[in-house]
């Protein structure tokens, strides 16, 4: 059912205004990975990472962004550590 609901959000934010954080919900436990945009150039995909979970290290044919749009994690690139949290506005 919770794929539904996603799925249905996805496809109003085509050309639309959207709010990211919506697009993937937190599951106890786990990662969950949305991809919103894939194409050959290259994907955009949101994560939510119940505390404590990780994704291991690799790399990836595609310059990355990443953004926190809530809490906050540590990542590392090229071996250096990055403490990532919201802003509050």
């Amino acid at each position: 059912m919770e794929e539904n609901k996603n799925t249905r959000r996805l496809e109003k934010l085509v050309a639309a205004p959207g709010v990211l954080a919506e697009l993937v919900d937190y599951q106890e436990g786990a990662v969950v990975s949305r991809s919103v945009i894939a194409k050959q150039a290259g994907t955009v995909t949101l994560f939510a990472f119940d505390e404590g979970q990780s994704l291991s290290e690799h790399t990836a044919p595609y310059d990355a962004l990443v953004c926190a749009l809530d809490g906050e994690a540590e990542i590392v690139i090229s071996g250096k550590v990055h403490r990532l949290r919201r802003r509050r506005l």
